[in-house]
């Protein structure tokens, strides 16, 4: 596991990356554009893909794959992708609003950090011969007869790079597609706001292999285990219970304490990340050699915690 959780670093600098001409530049390395560059190396097309961030890196996330998202994996040639990573099998939901709590049995499925699973599946779009550039945003520029010119910067270096293809994989809101006719991005005026963090803790009640899902009227809060037994805490907030509450980890503590389950040992020493507003879709959800995958064509609320399924 430690070896998985080392810095990935790029396999091609800018300077190549722009020298030679994609069939397929994908942008955003989560699951599905670490995917899709994996499979689309794999079919024999000359991939980049690219991520702002540098890896491995945090993103706000439930932390859990349902037995379909596990399925998925298996079908591509990555079943044992969680198993290399150490992630608990999942085997029950714990729902909690006020003293009640409510067991579900689930279908087996599996706690893993995005951390883990993202850093994995680029591994996996690598070893497939995908090339890697993190620590790069792009700008869409104009199509020609035979693909589309795309700027990227990385640090203070800018490149013009050309692929036939892009695949917009940037997520919630990403800034690839803002700006850029003829997308836009419609947002639910009751849209929730995301907020996560990961605890050291581990004697604080929360067993491994359930997901623990707090309920209030102003929110949500889901609570598991993950592949180091730290506890993964993902939250979907009213914008008005944050303001309410005074910040996000202090709604976050307010909701769990209304609930049948423990505070948790360093909730009140987190470092909570946020997300934009959650609801939403991208519309159309392609262009002239654009397409759009995962969140980055609209997002809907998992329940359940199973964000990445």
């Amino acid at each position: 596991m430690a070896a998985l959780m080392t810095n990935l670093r790029e396999t091609v600098s800018l300077d190549e990356a722009a020298r030679r001409r994609w069939d397929v530049l994908v942008v955003g390395a989560g699951p599905a554009g670490a995917l899709a560059a994996r499979q689309l190396a794999k079919g024999g097309a000359s991939v980049l893909l690219v991520d702002q961030a540098r890896f491995p890196r945090f993103k706000v996330c439930g932390g859990c794959l349902n037995a379909s998202a596990l399925a998925s994996l298996t079908a591509c040639g990555l079943g044992d992708v969680p198993q290399q990573c150490d992630a608990p099998t999942l085997q029950r939901l714990l729902l909690g609003c006020g003293r009640s709590v409510a067991t579900l049995a689930l279908p087996a499925g599996a706690a893993l950090s995005r951390t883990a699973l993202d850093a994995a599946l680029v591994r996996e779009a690598i070893r497939a011969g995908a090339a890697f550039l993190p620590e790069c945003t792009v700008r869409l520029g104009a199509c020609d007869t035979n693909g589309r010119q795309c700027t990227l910067r990385r640090r203070a270096d800018a490149a013009r790079v050309h692929a036939r293809v892009v695949v917009a994989a940037s997520g919630v809101g990403g800034p690839l597609l803002n700006n850029e006719p003829p997308f836009s991005l419609h947002v639910r005026p009751d849209a929730r706001i995301g907020a996560g963090a990961v605890l050291q803790g581990a004697d604080d009640g929360y067993a491994i292999g359930s997901i623990y899902m707090a309920c209030d009227r102003g929110g949500y809060v889901g609570l598991t285990r993950i592949e180091d037994n730290r506890l993964n805490v993902a939250a979907a907030l009213d914008p008005q219970c944050v303001r309410q509450a005074g910040d996000v980890g202090a709604a976050i503590r307010s909701i769990l304490e209304a609930s049948p389950f423990p505070t948790p040992v360093g909730l009140d020493s987190a470092r909570w990340r946020g997300t934009p507003p959650l609801t939403c879709r991208r519309r159309p959800v392609a262009a002239e050699r654009v397409f759009l995958i995962g969140d980055a064509t609209g997002y809907v609320e998992p329940f359940t915690g199973e964000g990445m399924a």
